[in-house]
């Protein structure tokens, strides 16, 4: 059971499989939990989303809003889409069905909260682009 000073999270791939689960100290930030993902599928990455929400390495536990649930969404990556895309501002997940879903900043495209529910099976790849779904960079000719 989780005390006061500790929140109680299950990280959960897309196809509901627990991939692990725990009571972590609100003090520390969330590299924890991305190092607990990462013991289940140990030299792949991934991404971790709470909702619609991205919670980085860097989040402060005590900032993720339990509020929210305490389920975190584990999303993996191959690692040439990692090394590729890791400063990517949003994501496409391509689903088995051929339908695409995104997330992450909303000018880069990222933003699907009206179909966040549809990340939730069928995943078949996830894909980050730094620029390519984003504003228009052109200049005026």
């Amino acid at each position: 059971m989780a005390t006061s000073s500790e929140i109680y999270f299950e990280l959960v791939e897309l196809s509901s499989h627990v991939v692990a689960k725990g009571a972590w100290s609100s003090a520390l930030r969330a590299n924890c939990l991305y190092r607990s993902a990462h013991l289940a599928k140990p030299g792949h990455r991934c991404r971790l989303l709470q909702g619609t929400l991205e919670i980085t390495p860097f989040t402060p536990l005590a900032a993720v809003d339990i509020s929210l649930g305490t389920c975190i969404q584990v999303i993996w990556l191959s690692s040439f889409a990692a090394d590729r895309h890791s400063q990517s501002e949003a994501f496409a997940a391509i689903k088995a069905n051929g339908s695409v879903v995104t997330w992450g900043k909303a000018d880069f495209g990222g933003n699907s909260s009206t179909v966040a529910p549809l990340l939730t099976e069928g995943v078949v790849q996830v894909c980050g682009n730094v620029k390519a779904s984003g504003p228009s960079r052109r200049t005026a000719e």
